[in-house]
């Protein structure tokens, strides 16, 4: 994972700052030019199909991709991939993107290549992939912020029996 980091600090990607993490860098709005980074992105659903946080985290893919020069394979296959076609799509890319939450039945037997980024994974399965999620905290605070502001008194938390969803729920439900 370090090696993986280093390589998207070292291409521009990432910027580390100590005390506060690892951090996608701002763009100057020209494009990084280096040699064409190639990242195949795997998701579930088509995000211009769908209203869904990764049809939200997709934009910001796309933007930070178009100002870096980078070119994006998008797969919607999403976890239907089998470990192989995921191994294979790894050796022909510089990183990985998986959105959501469904990869890790896949991952555990799976080697990669290339830098993977999971975006909401359970876990990291021993440094195959970083792990990108929201802070429960944070989340839980702006659910809250969301729902007083529209005046709601009663909120029905319906959800997938994920780990991550379900400490989500339980500090929302505080």
């Amino acid at each position: 994972v370090q090696r993986a980091i280093a390589r998207l600090e070292s291409s521009g990607l990432l910027e580390s700052r100590r005390g506060a993490g690892i951090f996608v860098r701002p763009g100057d709005g020209t494009p990084f030019r280096s040699k064409v980074r190639r990242i195949a992105v795997v998701m579930e659903n088509n995000p211009s199909k769908r209203e869904s946080y990764c049809a939200h985290a997709m934009l910001g893919i796309e933007e930070k991709a178009a100002e870096h020069g980078c070119i994006l394979e998008q797969d919607y296959r999403g976890w239907s991939l089998s470990a192989h076609e995921l191994e294979e799509k790894a050796a022909t890319s510089d990183a990985m993107i998986l959105l959501g939450m469904r990869y890790d039945e896949l991952l555990e037997p799976t080697n990669f290549t290339c830098p993977v980024i999971g975006v909401e994974i359970g876990n990291r399965h021993g440094g195959k992939a970083s792990v990108l999620s929201l802070d429960p905290f944070s989340a839980a605070e702006l659910a809250m912020e969301f729902f007083r502001a529209r005046n709601c008194s009663h909120v029905v938390v319906y959800m997938a029996d994920y780990p991550q969803l379900c400490d989500r729920a339980a500090i929302f439900k505080d």
